[in-house]
């Protein structure tokens, strides 16, 4: 069954990932089945080619480390002190300008939408 656990040890193994441990001393590939099983999980592909000269070409792409530390990160909290932050300041600049202007400060109003700069040719008939 897959639940928060085990959610969690998933994202940790894309986070903490270290590249190099999919790779030998010789700096090739290792075969799958020889890599840490972390290393396995924070793979997204594995494709493999011949070069015109007959080598056989190995790239290993790994999921996106940084997406998954903010998600670990928004699971953690980590972002609350940084909203309350912004909200604070926000209240913060309301209440300054309030005092400023004597009331709250007026509301925003949009400018009425221009007419185009340039009108359509007239259609030839």
């Amino acid at each position: 069954m897959v639940g928060p656990v085990e959610t969690l040890k998933e994202l940790a193994a894309l986070v903490f990932n270290d590249p190099a441990t999919a790779f030998d001393e010789a700096n090739d590939v290792l075969p799958i089945r020889d890599m840490p099983r972390s290393t396995r999980a924070a793979i997204a592909a594995v494709k493999q080619r011949r070069t015109l000269r007959g080598d056989l070409v190995t790239e290993v792409k790994f999921w996106d480390k940084n997406a998954a530390l903010d998600k670990l990160m928004r699971h953690l909290g980590m972002f609350e002190r940084d909203n309350a932050q912004k909200q604070d300041a926000y209240e913060n600049l309301l209440q300054a300008m309030t005092q400023l202007l004597g009331g709250p400060p007026p509301p925003v109003v949009r400018a009425p939408e221009a007419p185009p700069l340039l009108e359509a040719p007239p259609t030839v008939q």
